[in-house]
């Protein structure tokens, strides 16, 4: 008898020999004892991955989306085209409540709590930043004045007390700090000095803790934009240029990670440099959660290996993703559609 090797060892650790003509059946019996092994003592974590569909009452493009996660349950407030805004419970589609705040288009929403109540911060085109006030079920929005008209793209809340948090805001040469005033709902917003050179069309944000020499961390912050731009800076001292190594375009960010256009995914971790590479040739759209979404509809791990296959793949297009456990994960995007996903991989049989 000749057995043939592929070359390959399975998930379970199992080498796929094959039989080629007759003889002792010792291979077969060593397979049948590897593959019981393997059964006792690795759990099957292959699940399909599952969504629900949660109807947000509009039908435009959404850019944005937030996920609010308290001991009363989860909520959602996704902003898109048009100036159209949905808020709902997760679990019940009898919450959902829609505005329209004027002719712009938004493009990010986060939020921080008060107490028992809750600040949701928006940004869109020509400058605009809405803010709203959440008690129970019932909303109050405040209009700022955010002192430019650039286009804003991103916003990254900092801080859990809605009196103390800061809000960084990022766009079109432009980056703003909002903090609040004496009057609730109401925020300062400083116009941060640009660099020589200008910031250029910054669209997304991304965060990391690096380690100091000892036990002792700080938090980074980095905003990137078109032709692979980037800065990095803490909000206490002076922003720095920060070479990303490469010129693509970066839309998203996140903890630890940013994407953009080819596949580009750079990881900047604990690291004082960050490490830039490419994942295929597809842009993506989305690197916000511990998931890449791409613009051909398919989700990713965020740290995906050469050759990994996706996760899943919808039939619309997904914009922006929001989790708050890296497990259950909100999509939204074009046609106003959004849905609650997971990968199927938090249950092990």
């Amino acid at each position: 008898m000749v057995l043939v090797h592929s070359g390959r060892v399975d998930r379970c650790g199992r080498e796929p020999w094959q039989h080629v003509g007759v003889g002792t059946n010792l291979a077969a019996w060593r397979a049948r004892v590897i593959g019981l092994v393997c059964v006792v003592t690795v759990p099957n974590c292959a699940k399909q991955p599952e969504s629900r569909t949660l109807e947000l009452g509009v039908s435009v493009r959404l850019n944005g989306v937030s996920l609010h996660s308290d001991s009363e349950g989860r909520s959602m407030m996704a902003v898109g085209e048009s100036g159209s805004v949905a808020w709902r419970d997760i679990d019940e589609d009898a919450s959902l409540q829609t505005w329209t705040l004027g002719d712009t288009r938004l493009h990010d929403v986060g939020y921080a709590d008060l107490d028992y109540e809750t600040l949701w911060f928006v940004v869109g085109t020509g400058g605009a930043i809405h803010v709203a006030h959440q008690r129970d079920t019932e909303f109050t929005w405040f209009g700022q004045d955010s002192g430019v008209v650039a286009d804003l793209h991103a916003l990254m809340v900092i801080g859990s007390d809605a009196l103390e948090a800061r809000v960084l805001v990022v766009g079109d040469e432009v980056v703003l700090l909002g903090q609040a005033s004496d009057t609730l709902g109401v925020f300062t917003w400083t116009i941060v000095a640009p660099p020589a050179g200008g910031w250029g069309r910054l669209r997304g944000i991304g965060s990391r803790e690096r380690r100091l020499p000892g036990t002792e961390t700080v938090d980074d912050y980095i905003v990137v934009g078109e032709a692979g731009r980037a800065w990095i800076g803490d909000l206490e001292s002076e922003w720095q240029p920060l070479d990303l190594g490469t010129d693509r375009d970066l839309h998203d960010g996140g903890y630890n990670y940013l994407c953009g256009d080819g596949g580009t995914i750079v990881d900047c971790g604990e690291k004082d440099s960050c490490s830039t590479r490419r994942f295929g040739e597809v842009d993506f759209v989305s690197c916000r959660t511990s998931w890449l979404v791409d613009e051909h509809a398919r989700i990713f791990e965020a740290d995906p290996s050469p050759g990994d296959q996706a996760f899943d793949q919808f039939a619309w297009q997904p914009r922006a993703a929001a989790s708050d456990d890296g497990l259950e994960v909100v999509l939204v995007g074009d046609g106003g559609r959004a849905i609650l996903w997971w990968s199927g991989l938090s249950f092990c049989e």
